[in-house]
């Protein structure tokens, strides 16, 4: 790995920053992401109100996470189902306005703990870990519009959108700085939050055998709104009933 260039960034109200060279995490941090529930009150509560960082809201009663984001391309193969900003955008759907560290942490104060994904990018095998439903909210003449985000995804091969599906909360990786030894978060370093081509440093990956392939899948262009538009990314536990995928 090379050398990793100082990225300074932090946990806005948090009193954590992360030090040195690169998002490396501070061992009060790293055990932090390890107990989520420190955010919760003693009992566990939240009092019903909805958690907030920038970009994201956690919402316990609910059972979802919902993220900020732009479509990043409308047009175009993918690998990436969506990415942070400065990550991989020139192969994500999305682009979404929250730190992947951060979300992380959200989705474990959900309840989710990572599960097992790929050693490699575009390895054939099957990711496993806690599930999720996606789904995806837009304005479109003042109207909102919601999807799978399955839908807005083409298998170029099936020659149709592509199959829904779960997605494997596999909670990317932490690797060792080769210089300080300190824990480093992948997904913080890397940009990637949800992979539609099988990738170690995702959040999220799929168990369809299509994601060891990275020229199965392209922008749905018949459905996908325009570059740009601001989006919603619901992230939820349980899927939602037939009548409430889209609207």
């Amino acid at each position: 790995m090379s050398k990793i260039q100082d990225s300074g960034f932090r946990i806005q109200d948090s009193g954590f920053k992360i030090q040195g060279s690169g998002p490396r995490v501070s061992g009060f941090f790293f055990s932090f992401l390890l107990c989520p529930l420190i955010l919760l009150g003693a009992d566990g509560d939240t009092g019903n109100k909805p958690l907030k960082f920038r970009g994201i809201v956690l919402d316990l009663k609910k059972k979802r996470v919902e993220v900020q984001g732009n479509i990043c391309l409308d047009q175009g193969l993918i690998e990436y189902l969506a990415c942070a900003r400065g990550g991989k955008e020139h192969e994500s759907l999305l682009v979404m306005d929250c730190k992947p560290h951060e979300l992380f942490l959200a989705l474990q104060t959900l309840g989710l703990r990572p599960g097992k994904g790929v050693d490699f990018q575009g390895e054939q095998r099957t990711p496993s870990g806690d599930k999720v439903y996606l789904y995806l909210e837009y304005k479109e003449d003042d109207k909102v519009v919601r999807h799978r985000v399955e839908d807005l995804v083409w298998d170029i091969q099936a020659k149709k959108t592509m199959e829904r599906t779960p997605w494997i909360f596999v909670g990317s990786k932490f690797l060792n700085d080769p210089d300080t030894g300190k824990p480093i978060f992948m997904a913080q370093l890397e940009g990637n939050i949800i992979a539609t081509y099988h990738d170690p440093y995702a959040i999220f990956d799929h168990p369809l055998d299509t994601g060891a392939d990275d020229t199965f899948y392209h922008t749905n262009e018949k459905l996908v709104p325009q570059v740009g538009t601001p989006i919603k990314l619901i992230i939820l536990r349980e899927e939602l009933k037939e009548k409430e995928q889209e609207k």
